[in-house]
């Protein structure tokens, strides 16, 4: 059974480092996204583990590592963006949807970046604007890689402790040195984004 406890890692950070590291910003007034009507289904399961749902989903089973910046509202949604389209395309497809796209390119529209961002922002920048794939830190298998590389948060490891602020990189509208892969060929688009009603039975139908 798990069992909550202390977060070491933020020992010793003021509240403004912690606040910029948990990344997603409350959504701005006007910016919510549609609320989807939803039915919920009367024999709800008791668990359910989309890992061994879609078995061949392989980025279900990934956590990538957003490294010293707050884009986890990035990472969220381009993580959850992947493992959709495996899903949809019967466990055929594997493919990555770049966080760095999404953090560089959506701008202020989607927030501060590295400093924190809106989620339903960036599912509405996907279905409109589209993102480019990629994955971890320097590798070519896709079109964007993410910049920075992978640190130890709260335990001694194999990388480096993370340290320091970065800052939000530039948008690039171009693919990474070493991709084959052309930006603009490479968008993947949404066709719908909608919010779920806060309510149990809802959100696990």
């Amino acid at each position: 059974m798990w069992v909550s406890g202390h977060n070491h890692y933020f020992d010793g950070k003021t509240i403004d480092e912690v606040k910029r590291l948990m990344g997603a910003l409350e959504t701005p007034e006007g910016q919510e996204l549609p609320l989807k009507e939803i039915t919920p289904i009367k024999d709800i399961p008791t668990e359910f583990d989309s890992r061994t749902a879609w078995p061949k989903c392989e980025s279900i089973k990934e956590v990538r590592d957003q490294s010293n910046c707050g884009s986890c509202w990035a990472f969220a949604t381009v993580e959850a963006i992947s493992d959709r389209i495996c899903i949809v395309s019967n466990q055929t497809l594997q493919t990555r949807i770049s966080a760095q796209d999404l953090l560089t390119c959506c701008g202020f529209s989607c927030g501060q970046g590295c400093n924190g961002g809106y989620p339903s922002a960036a599912w509405s920048w996907y279905r409109n604007t589209g993102i480019v794939t990629g994955w971890l830190y320097n590798t070519t298998t896709y079109c964007q890689a993410y910049t920075f590389p992978n640190c130890d948060h709260h335990v001694s490891g194999k990388y480096p402790n993370c340290t320091g602020e970065f800052p939000t990189p530039k948008c690039v509208k171009t693919c990474d040195t070493g991709s084959t892969r052309n930006y603009a060929d490479d968008k993947f688009h949404g066709n719908s984004s909608y919010s779920v009603a806060n309510n149990v039975a809802k959100i696990q139908t």
